[in-house]
C-alpha cells in the first residue's frame, strides 16, 4: 500500500473537520471558558490596537476571532480549509454583518491567493497547529507586518497524556510521555467530560523549542511570548476550566 499523499491528507483532515464543524463551534467557539477567558483574551492582547488594520485570519473555523477583530475595528478577511466551518462563519455574518470577508481556502494556497504585503496582520486563534501543509502556510505568511497567534500548548498535545488526580490533595496535574518530537497526534480536544465526543481531530505535536526554531527558519522573530491561565477568580466562577487555583 502506497503512503498517503499530503493531498490526501489535506483532504482527509478537511473531511474530519467538516464532520466536526457544528460540535466544534458548540463545543470551542460558544462554551469553552478557556477561549472566551483565557488563551482568546490573551490573543487579543497580543494583537494590540487593530482598529483600521487589515488583518487575515487564518484557519478562522466558525468565526470566532475573525469576529472579535472585526467587532474591534479591523477589516477582516478570513479562510478555513473546511467548507461546512466557513458555511457556519458566513450564515452568523450574513445574520450578525461586521464587514467580513470569508472563503474556503487550503492554508499552503496562502502565497498564491495573496499578494505580498497585502495585511497589516495575520491572526490564527488556535488553528496553526492544525494545519498539515505547516511549512508552507508560514512561509506564505511571512510577507506581512506582523503575525499573532495561538498554540494548544505542547504539554496537552503528546500521547497518551492524560489528567491525573493526586490522592493527597485531590487535585488534578497532567501526566505526559513522548514530549520531544514533531508530528501529528489526535487532539485532546474530542475528549471532553460531560460533552459528545467529536471525531478525531489531529494538530501538530512539539515542543515549544521546535515552535521557536521553525518559526526562525521561516524568517519570523518572536516579539512577545504568554502562556496564559485562570485566574483563581476564574476557576471558581466556571465550572469547566479543570485547573488548581493559583
Amino acid at each position: 500500500m502506497s503512503e498517503p499523499t499530503s493531498e490526501d491528507l489535506n483532504r482527509e483532515s478537511s473531511a474530519v473537520w467538516d464532520a466536526a464543524a457544528e460540535w466544534w463551534k458548540e463545543r470551542t467557539e460558544e462554551n469553552d471558558p478557556y477561549r472566551l477567558f483565557v488563551h482568546g483574551p490573551a490573543l487579543s492582547d497580543a494583537c494590540g490596537d487593530v482598529d483600521g488594520l487589515d488583518v487575515l485570519d487564518v484557519g478562522c473555523g466558525a468565526g470566532y476571532f475573525s469576529s472579535k477583530l472585526a467587532g474591534a475595528g479591523a477589516r477582516v478577511q478570513a479562510f478555513e480549509y473546511s467548507e461546512y466551518l466557513v458555511a457556519l462563519a458566513a450564515d452568523e455574518e450574513s445574520r450578525q454583518p461586521l464587514g467580513i470577508q470569508y472563503e474556503h481556502l487550503d492554508a499552503g494556497l496562502i502565497s498564491d491567493r495573496f499578494e505580498p504585503q497585502s495585511f497589516d496582520l495575520v491572526t490564527g486563534c488556535m488553528s496553526i497547529a492544525d494545519i498539515f501543509p505547516l511549512d508552507a502556510a508560514l512561509v506564505g505568511i511571512h510577507s506581512v507586518l506582523k503575525i499573532g497567534f495561538s498554540l494548544p500548548h505542547p504539554i496537552a498535545t503528546p500521547p497518551g497524556n492524560r489528567w491525573q488526580k493526586d490522592p493527597d490533595n485531590g487535585f488534578e496535574g497532567r501526566m505526559m510521555s513522548s514530549y520531544f518530537g514533531r508530528r501529528r497526534v489526535v487532539s485532546g480536544l474530542n475528549r471532553v467530560v460531560g460533552k459528545a465526543e467529536g471525531p478525531d481531530i489531529k494538530v501538530w505535536h512539539m515542543p515549544l523549542s521546535d515552535w521557536q526554531q521553525l518559526l526562525s527558519d521561516v524568517g519570523f522573530a518572536v516579539a512577545q511570548f504568554a502562556e496564559p491561565h485562570p485566574s483563581s477568580a476564574q476557576v471558581e466562577e466556571h465550572a469547566g476550566f479543570n485547573w488548581r487555583p493559583d
